[in-house]
């Protein structure tokens, strides 16, 4: 992968030069499943350096730079997550989170490329999850990768794009949405901060052309916060990429009617919402697909042998507290059931 350089434009095409590359290596790590056969490979990656020794300055006594490029490259890996109290160590996080999402972009179309000539179908055969914002610079490599290596015109790449990737959202306080600053994403991935931008400026226009131009939306849902020190905001990224988005937690009314960009719901909406509460039993009979999972979790299809696993789930009270009332606006916490049962209810839902 790269790092550094600067883009070149050449009438419809751009070019990043002038690099420094790291390599990875993959170290493969099966993962066994619970009581089946089936087994998964996860990919472990450490930055190897594409230059291991620099022989000319070790024979004239510089020992030290002989070995330098080699250590620079390989910190990358060396000590996950470091703390970001000073600009190299912020630096080296985005090092970080793009030496990962880059290797993992490149290894995806690798191995899709063994059985395919077009990628016509790359979204029916691959599926990206991002777990909170730390892998959202996947985007960008991924349009980077078909764009500029692989010549696909820009659109058909974004649609794949938004077919593939989903997210989950962890939070909603702005404080705790990762961004990073625009000058140290020119200085580092000016070909990725190139990419946000056309992004971000297709994004808006689709925004205006459906609200008008109505600048206080445009400034909060905006890729790019222009408040203050220029900075991209990995989430919004996130979202405008996906075609689902969840989040993990309950979250409180306030964050869910002022940040309409997160739910896509405007105001009048989410105050509908809350007005006339949200009944899951409703979803459960209207979706056929949803009762046929949850009714074979309930008859222990999933976990023969312990058929009764999720019994207090299914066949206690809190069952039926939970489909009817949980999200209901008059209910209060001490009518409202067990928080850990109607957690897994949704999650299980949700994996399915």
């Amino acid at each position: 992968m790269h790092f550094g350089g600067r883009t070149v434009q050449h009438d419809d095409r751009t070019d990043w030069i002038d690099t420094e590359h790291v390599n990875a290596m993959a170290y493969d790590t099966v993962i066994p499943g619970f009581d089946t056969t089936a087994t998964n490979t996860l990919h472990l990656w450490s930055a190897r350096a594409t230059d291991e020794f620099d022989l000319s300055a070790f024979n004239q006594g510089n020992y030290r730079r002989a070995v330098e490029a080699k250590n620079t490259s390989e910190h990358v890996s060396r000590l996950l997550y470091p703390d970001d109290s000073t600009q190299a160590s912020r630096e080296l996080r985005l090092r970080q989170e793009y030496f990962f999402v880059s290797a993992t972009m490149q290894n995806l179309i690798r191995r899709y490329q063994r059985t395919h000539t077009y990628f016509g179908r790359l979204a029916e055969k691959v599926a990206v999850h991002l777990n909170d914002t730390h892998p959202v610079l996947s985007i960008p490599e991924l349009m980077c990768l078909l764009v500029d290596r692989h010549h696909l015109p820009w659109d058909k790449a974004w649609k794949l794009i938004q077919q593939m990737f989903s997210y989950t959202n962890h939070t909603l306080m702005p404080e705790a949405l990762e961004t990073w600053n625009v000058e140290m994403l020119s200085r580092l991935l000016p070909r990725h901060l190139k990419i946000i931008f056309e992004i971000n400026t297709q994004f808006l226009k689709q925004v205006s052309e459906k609200f008008g131009r109505d600048v206080d939306l445009i400034r909060r849902i905006s890729l790019v916060d222009e408040y203050g020190q220029r900075r991209v905001r990995m989430a919004h990224l996130a979202i405008v990429a996906s075609h689902k988005v969840n989040g993990v937690s309950k979250l409180h009314s306030q964050p869910m009617v002022q940040n309409i960009f997160i739910f896509g719901h405007t105001t009048d909406e989410i105050e509908s919402l809350r007005a006339t509460g949200y009944r899951p039993r409703q979803i459960y009979e209207e979706n056929p697909e949803l009762k046929v999972a949850l009714d074979q979790i309930r008859l222990g299809h999933f976990s023969p042998k312990e058929p009764h696993r999720f019994y207090d789930i299914f066949h206690t009270r809190s069952w039926t507290r939970a489909i009817t009332t949980w999200y209901s606006p008059t209910s209060t916490a001490s009518t409202r059931p067990n928080r850990k049962s109607i957690y897994a209810i949704t999650t299980v839902s949700q994996n399915i």
